[in-house]
């Protein structure tokens, strides 16, 4: 039991680090601004906060979050494809 144990520890670990290689590749793929809001989004700054520390509008902040999702989202939808 121990030995399973260690077994899927160590294969959450290497799924882990792959993503984490995968996302950081996706954010460097964004521009400045889109890896900045999504960056204060991950450290739980609400959108108005975001707004507010980047001198931009609340839609604009909006917008630039959805691009950067969205990008992500192809982004690692194409790394999970064999």
């Amino acid at each position: 039991k121990a030995l399973i144990c260690a077994d899927r520890r160590r294969d959450d670990e290497a799924a882990a680090a792959l993503l984490e290689v995968s996302m950081e590749e996706a954010l460097e793929q964004l521009s400045p601004a889109h890896r900045e809001v999504i960056r204060l989004r991950i450290e739980g700054y609400e959108v108005s906060e975001i707004a507010e520390r980047l001198g931009r509008s609340k839609r604009s902040t909006e917008r630039l979050l959805q691009e950067s999702r969205q990008h992500l989202s192809i982004h690692l939808d194409d790394e999970q494809s064999p």
